[in-house]
């Protein structure tokens, strides 16, 4: 939807995936220069995390407080939370706020066009 509807923010999001990458994988190094149990595979996987906020640095940020809130309440309230949850609920916030910002700049880019646009989701719910 976004390539299709405006090319230059598609070009945006790609230079900005670009330099996260980087960005990411460099401190991916820094990391794995340091500890013990961090491959290669885990340079790539931070670079990839930071591709992924360097295409949607907004709707990242935003996940990323909405989801450290929700994951710090949660903390507080039961005894079953343990730092690794909060962590998860973090990321989990920031995959989220990207993929929203994805979907809000695809969503702005059709408008502009002459062309219908329809936005539909399938779901099926059983019993």
């Amino acid at each position: 939807m976004l390539g299709s509807g405006d090319s230059d923010r598609l070009s945006d999001a790609a230079v900005g995936a670009g330099i996260g990458f980087v960005v990411g994988a460099l401190g991916g190094m820094l990391i794995r220069s340091k500890a013990e149990r961090f491959g290669w595979q885990d340079v790539a996987a931070v670079g990839l995390f930071g591709a992924a906020i360097g295409s949607a640095p907004r709707g990242s940020a935003i996940g990323l407080v909405g989801g450290s809130a929700i994951g710090l309440v949660t903390w507080a309230l039961w005894d079953d939370v343990k730092g690794p949850d909060l962590f998860g609920a973090a990321l989990a916030g920031l995959a989220i706020g990207g993929v929203a910002e994805w979907l809000v700049r695809g969503i702005d880019a059709r408008s502009g066009s002459e062309d219908e646009f329809y936005f539909a989701v399938p779901l099926k719910v059983g019993f």
